[in-house]
Protein backbone atom coordinates (compact mmCIF):
# COMPACT_ATOMS: atom_id res chain seq x y z
CA UNK A 1 0.00 0.00 0.00
CA UNK A 2 2.94 2.86 0.51
CA UNK A 3 3.89 1.60 -2.94
CA UNK A 4 0.55 3.29 -4.18
CA UNK A 5 1.38 6.56 -2.70
CA UNK A 6 3.92 7.10 -4.86
CA UNK A 7 1.69 6.26 -7.77
CA UNK A 8 -0.65 8.85 -6.40
CA UNK A 9 2.34 11.32 -6.59
CA UNK A 10 3.14 10.88 -9.98
CA UNK A 11 -0.48 10.42 -11.37
CA UNK A 12 -0.90 13.55 -9.43
CA UNK A 13 1.51 15.48 -11.74
CA UNK A 14 4.85 17.50 -11.18
CA UNK A 15 2.37 20.78 -10.03
CA UNK A 16 2.97 19.98 -5.91
CA UNK A 17 6.51 20.96 -4.55
CA UNK A 18 7.73 18.86 -1.94
CA UNK A 19 7.15 19.56 1.56
CA UNK A 20 9.55 21.75 3.49
CA UNK A 21 9.39 24.81 6.26
CA UNK A 22 7.74 27.03 3.58
CA UNK A 23 4.96 24.89 2.70
CA UNK A 24 2.22 26.06 -0.09
CA UNK A 25 -1.21 26.54 0.48
CA UNK A 26 -3.32 23.11 -0.79
CA UNK A 27 -3.32 23.31 -4.64
CA UNK A 28 -3.75 19.49 -5.06
CA UNK A 29 -6.53 17.26 -3.99
CA UNK A 30 -6.98 13.66 -3.66
CA UNK A 31 -10.27 11.38 -3.88
CA UNK A 32 -10.14 7.96 -1.64
CA UNK A 33 -13.02 5.86 -2.68
CA UNK A 34 -13.81 2.53 -0.88
CA UNK A 35 -16.84 0.07 -0.06
CA UNK A 36 -15.72 0.33 3.24
CA UNK A 37 -12.62 1.99 5.25
CA UNK A 38 -10.21 -0.20 6.91
CA UNK A 39 -7.78 2.32 8.70
CA UNK A 40 -4.74 -0.36 8.41
CA UNK A 41 -4.69 0.54 4.59
CA UNK A 42 -5.72 4.26 5.33
CA UNK A 43 -2.56 4.45 7.78
CA UNK A 44 -0.77 3.09 5.00
CA UNK A 45 -1.46 4.82 2.34
CA UNK A 46 -1.03 7.99 4.67
CA UNK A 47 2.32 7.00 5.31
CA UNK A 48 3.04 6.26 1.18
CA UNK A 49 2.27 10.16 0.30
CA UNK A 50 4.18 11.33 3.43
CA UNK A 51 7.07 9.50 2.57
CA UNK A 52 7.19 11.05 -0.70
CA UNK A 53 6.97 14.88 1.05
CA UNK A 54 3.52 14.71 1.12
CA UNK A 55 1.15 15.76 4.29
CA UNK A 56 -2.97 16.45 4.07
CA UNK A 57 -3.54 20.10 5.27
CA UNK A 58 -0.03 20.83 4.36
CA UNK A 59 0.20 20.63 0.39
CA UNK A 60 -2.65 18.18 -0.41
CA UNK A 61 -6.03 17.48 0.63
CA UNK A 62 -8.02 14.32 0.42
CA UNK A 63 -11.24 13.26 0.15
CA UNK A 64 -12.88 10.60 2.02
CA UNK A 65 -15.68 8.63 0.32
CA UNK A 66 -16.61 5.33 1.84
CA UNK A 67 -19.76 3.44 0.76
CA UNK A 68 -20.24 1.64 4.07
CA UNK A 69 -20.48 -1.82 2.72
CA UNK A 70 -23.00 -0.79 0.55
CA UNK A 71 -22.22 -1.23 -3.19
CA UNK A 72 -25.35 0.50 -4.39
CA UNK A 73 -23.72 3.75 -3.11
CA UNK A 74 -20.19 3.95 -4.84
CA UNK A 75 -21.44 5.24 -8.13
CA UNK A 76 -22.91 8.34 -5.94
CA UNK A 77 -19.54 8.80 -4.12
CA UNK A 78 -17.56 8.20 -7.44
CA UNK A 79 -20.09 11.07 -8.82
CA UNK A 80 -19.07 13.54 -6.11
CA UNK A 81 -15.54 12.95 -6.35
CA UNK A 82 -15.91 13.67 -9.90
CA UNK A 83 -18.13 17.04 -8.93
CA UNK A 84 -15.49 18.20 -7.07
CA UNK A 85 -12.92 17.97 -10.12
CA UNK A 86 -10.10 16.17 -7.45
CA UNK A 87 -6.78 15.40 -9.27
CA UNK A 88 -6.36 12.02 -8.99
CA UNK A 89 -8.59 9.25 -7.71
CA UNK A 90 -7.35 6.69 -5.34
CA UNK A 91 -9.50 3.51 -5.41
CA UNK A 92 -9.35 0.49 -2.65
CA UNK A 93 -10.74 -2.84 -4.39
CA UNK A 94 -12.23 -3.81 -7.74
CA UNK A 95 -15.99 -2.70 -7.38
CA UNK A 96 -14.20 1.07 -6.37
CA UNK A 97 -12.31 0.56 -9.77
CA UNK A 98 -15.09 -0.52 -11.59
CA UNK A 99 -17.51 2.61 -10.71
CA UNK A 100 -14.39 4.94 -10.68
CA UNK A 101 -13.83 4.14 -14.41
CA UNK A 102 -17.25 4.45 -15.58
CA UNK A 103 -17.32 8.08 -13.55
CA UNK A 104 -14.43 10.10 -15.47
CA UNK A 105 -12.13 9.20 -18.35
CA UNK A 106 -10.08 12.09 -17.96
CA UNK A 107 -9.27 12.11 -14.00
CA UNK A 108 -6.36 9.76 -13.03
CA UNK A 109 -7.28 7.03 -11.02
CA UNK A 110 -4.71 4.65 -9.32
CA UNK A 111 -5.48 1.31 -8.08
CA UNK A 112 -4.48 -1.46 -5.58
CA UNK A 113 -6.93 -4.94 -7.16
CA UNK A 114 -6.26 -8.34 -6.90
CA UNK A 115 -6.72 -9.24 -10.96
CA UNK A 116 -7.51 -5.71 -13.12
CA UNK A 117 -6.47 -7.50 -16.59
CA UNK A 118 -8.84 -10.42 -16.44
CA UNK A 119 -11.84 -8.64 -14.44
CA UNK A 120 -12.02 -6.53 -17.83
CA UNK A 121 -10.69 -2.79 -16.08
CA UNK A 122 -7.51 -2.73 -18.02
CA UNK A 123 -6.23 -5.05 -21.20
CA UNK A 124 -2.27 -5.05 -19.82
CA UNK A 125 -0.28 -4.41 -16.72
CA UNK A 126 2.75 -3.00 -18.16
CA UNK A 127 0.58 -0.30 -20.12
CA UNK A 128 -2.66 0.33 -17.90
CA UNK A 129 -5.58 1.99 -19.96
CA UNK A 130 -6.13 5.36 -20.97
CA UNK A 131 -6.43 7.23 -16.81
CA UNK A 132 -5.52 4.19 -14.54
CA UNK A 133 -2.31 2.95 -13.42
CA UNK A 134 -2.00 0.77 -9.98
CA UNK A 135 -0.75 -2.15 -8.45
CA UNK A 136 -2.22 -5.59 -8.55
CA UNK A 137 -1.72 -8.86 -6.44
CA UNK A 138 -2.43 -11.47 -9.29
CA UNK A 139 -4.82 -13.31 -7.05
CA UNK A 140 -6.69 -15.09 -9.73
CA UNK A 141 -3.48 -16.23 -11.42
CA UNK A 142 -2.18 -17.63 -7.86
CA UNK A 143 -5.28 -18.84 -6.76
CA UNK A 144 -4.64 -22.41 -7.13
CA UNK A 145 -1.35 -22.14 -5.80
CA UNK A 146 -2.65 -21.19 -2.41
CA UNK A 147 -5.00 -24.37 -2.63
CA UNK A 148 -1.96 -26.16 -3.41
CA UNK A 149 -0.47 -24.78 -0.20
CA UNK A 150 -3.42 -25.36 2.22
CA UNK A 151 -3.00 -29.26 0.25
CA UNK A 152 -0.30 -29.60 1.45
CA UNK A 153 -0.86 -27.86 4.97
CA UNK A 154 -3.73 -30.22 5.76
CA UNK A 155 -2.98 -33.65 3.64
CA UNK A 156 -6.42 -35.50 4.74
CA UNK A 157 -8.02 -31.85 3.40
CA UNK A 158 -11.41 -33.41 1.18
CA UNK A 159 -13.90 -30.26 1.67
CA UNK A 160 -13.51 -26.67 1.70
CA UNK A 161 -15.56 -23.74 2.23
CA UNK A 162 -15.06 -20.64 0.07
CA UNK A 163 -16.37 -17.32 1.18
CA UNK A 164 -16.93 -15.14 -2.22
CA UNK A 165 -18.30 -11.62 -3.28
CA UNK A 166 -20.91 -12.20 -6.13
CA UNK A 167 -20.69 -8.30 -7.02
CA UNK A 168 -17.02 -8.02 -7.04
CA UNK A 169 -15.71 -9.11 -10.31
CA UNK A 170 -12.46 -9.91 -8.72
CA UNK A 171 -13.81 -12.30 -6.09
CA UNK A 172 -15.88 -13.96 -8.65
CA UNK A 173 -13.14 -14.80 -10.67
CA UNK A 174 -10.65 -16.06 -7.84
CA UNK A 175 -13.63 -17.99 -6.85
CA UNK A 176 -13.95 -20.10 -10.18
CA UNK A 177 -10.20 -20.11 -9.91
CA UNK A 178 -10.57 -22.00 -6.52
CA UNK A 179 -13.40 -24.41 -7.69
CA UNK A 180 -11.05 -25.69 -10.87
CA UNK A 181 -7.88 -25.67 -8.67
CA UNK A 182 -10.38 -28.03 -6.19
CA UNK A 183 -10.98 -30.47 -8.93
CA UNK A 184 -7.53 -30.88 -10.13
CA UNK A 185 -6.73 -31.85 -6.20
CA UNK A 186 -9.85 -34.05 -5.43
CA UNK A 187 -11.37 -31.09 -2.85
CA UNK A 188 -14.97 -30.67 -2.47
CA UNK A 189 -16.16 -26.89 -2.22
CA UNK A 190 -18.73 -25.09 -0.04
CA UNK A 191 -19.23 -21.92 -2.34
CA UNK A 192 -20.98 -19.64 -0.13
CA UNK A 193 -21.81 -16.24 -1.55
CA UNK A 194 -20.90 -13.08 0.57
CA UNK A 195 -22.95 -9.36 -0.53
CA UNK A 196 -23.38 -8.09 3.23
CA UNK A 197 -23.56 -9.31 7.30
CA UNK A 198 -26.56 -10.85 6.49
CA UNK A 199 -24.91 -12.98 3.87
CA UNK A 200 -21.80 -13.76 6.34
CA UNK A 201 -24.17 -14.72 9.46
CA UNK A 202 -25.89 -17.41 7.23
CA UNK A 203 -22.63 -18.52 5.69
CA UNK A 204 -21.14 -19.43 8.88
CA UNK A 205 -24.47 -20.72 9.85
CA UNK A 206 -23.99 -23.00 6.70
CA UNK A 207 -20.08 -23.55 7.72
CA UNK A 208 -20.84 -24.95 11.37
CA UNK A 209 -23.80 -27.01 10.06
CA UNK A 210 -21.08 -28.89 7.45
CA UNK A 211 -17.64 -28.84 9.20
CA UNK A 212 -15.40 -28.60 6.15
CA UNK A 213 -11.28 -29.12 6.57
CA UNK A 214 -10.89 -25.57 5.80
CA UNK A 215 -12.03 -21.92 4.80
CA UNK A 216 -10.99 -19.63 2.51
CA UNK A 217 -11.68 -16.27 1.80
CA UNK A 218 -11.32 -15.07 -1.47
CA UNK A 219 -9.97 -11.15 -2.13
CA UNK A 220 -12.69 -8.60 -1.30
CA UNK A 221 -12.72 -5.65 0.92
CA UNK A 222 -15.75 -6.29 2.26
CA UNK A 223 -15.37 -10.15 3.49
CA UNK A 224 -11.58 -8.61 4.69
CA UNK A 225 -13.19 -5.20 7.02
CA UNK A 226 -15.56 -8.47 8.59
CA UNK A 227 -12.20 -10.09 9.67
CA UNK A 228 -12.94 -9.44 13.34
CA UNK A 229 -16.41 -11.28 12.99
CA UNK A 230 -14.68 -14.13 11.42
CA UNK A 231 -11.75 -14.53 13.53
CA UNK A 232 -13.32 -16.90 15.92
CA UNK A 233 -15.06 -19.20 13.14
CA UNK A 234 -11.97 -21.24 12.44
CA UNK A 235 -11.26 -22.19 16.13
CA UNK A 236 -15.32 -23.04 16.56
CA UNK A 237 -14.91 -25.32 13.60
CA UNK A 238 -11.44 -27.09 14.74
CA UNK A 239 -9.98 -26.27 10.92
CA UNK A 240 -7.72 -23.26 9.26
CA UNK A 241 -8.22 -20.66 7.96
CA UNK A 242 -6.49 -19.39 4.72
CA UNK A 243 -6.55 -15.74 3.15
CA UNK A 244 -5.04 -14.04 0.57
CA UNK A 245 -4.47 -11.20 3.39
CA UNK A 246 -3.25 -11.16 6.99
CA UNK A 247 -6.95 -11.47 8.63
CA UNK A 248 -6.02 -11.50 11.96
CA UNK A 249 -8.02 -15.29 11.59
CA UNK A 250 -5.76 -17.88 13.20
CA UNK A 251 -5.55 -21.85 12.85
CA UNK A 252 -7.18 -23.60 14.85
CA UNK A 253 -4.97 -27.11 14.01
Amino acid sequence: MRRIGLAVVLAVGCGLMPLDTEAQPVTKRIGYLAIVEIEEWDEAFLNGLQEHGFVPGRNIQIEYRFAGGNAERLGQLAAGLVDLKVDVIFVSGTQALDVAKLATKTIAIVFPVGSPVESGDIANLARPDGNLTGLTTLNVVVVAKRLELLKEAVPRLSQVAVLWNPRNSASALTNQGTQEAARRLGIRLQSLEVRNSGDLDTAFQAIVKEHPGALVATPDNFLFSQRVASSTLPQKIGCPEFSARRSGCRSAA
